[in-house]
């Protein structure tokens, strides 16, 4: 058996914007038969707008209803409006849902079963891109013109470099950073300079890990 030429796969226009619709993505935040859209939603909240979701204890954690008919965004809304759920849900379910455009393996879909997969939602916390939208590519776009998620951008490469969380003072070399990166277009290299150059390199020192 003869194996295949590698070549690059061209998708359907309008089916796919970036990262956020690239199958990898995707397969990574689902699981064996289904969609985790709320791990779609909290990758979304923690690592492009810097909003941590905090963490609970799985016994408190109810399981969502079974629901006939419906679709996962339905039977998980039953779950997420319950009084101990609703806090982090809101954090994490608007930036997961349009992505139930895709299935657990990547691959575009309208329906859900019988039912057509409801991908609209509002972006709330990303600053002057906030807004309605409705398809996973309009929120990618609105996404990738947020200043808010270059700011987390340039704070989560301040972190990897640093080998730790930020304090206050790297107030000064985390600005620049980002400065840098807004004067080149978005230009990582130029970010990565800045914050290799930066007192907070220069001087940085290892944290303890227990």
């Amino acid at each position: 058996m003869s194996a295949k030429t590698p070549a690059a796969v061209t998708f359907p226009k309008g089916q796919r914007a970036g990262i956020l619709t690239q199958p990898s993505w995707l397969v990574a935040h689902s699981i064996n038969s289904d969609n985790l859209p709320v791990q779609r939603g909290r990758f979304i909240s923690e690592s492009l707008l810097c909003r941590p979701v905090p963490d609970l204890p799985l016994t408190t954690v109810p399981v969502p209803p079974e629901l006939p008919n419906s679709t996962f965004r339905e039977r998980l809304r039953a779950h997420s409006e319950l009084p101990q759920c609703a806090g982090c849900h809101a954090l994490m379910d608007p930036l997961g849902f349009p992505f139930e455009q895709y299935d657990h393996v990547g691959r575009y879909r309208t329906t859900e079963g019988t039912r057509t997969v409801d991908t609209s939602g509002t972006l709330i916390g990303a600053g002057p891109a906030d807004g309605a939208f409705s398809s996973p590519i309009e929120l990618a776009q609105r996404l990738a013109r947020s200043p808010v998620v270059e700011t987390c951008f340039t704070r989560h490469a301040m972190r990897f470099w640093l080998g730790r969380v930020e304090g206050l003072a790297d107030g000064c070399g985390l600005e620049a950073a980002q400065a840098a990166y807004a004067r080149s277009g978005g230009d990582v290299t130029k970010m990565f300079v800045e914050i290799l150059s930066s007192e907070s390199f220069a001087y940085r020192t290892q944290v303890a890990h227990k």
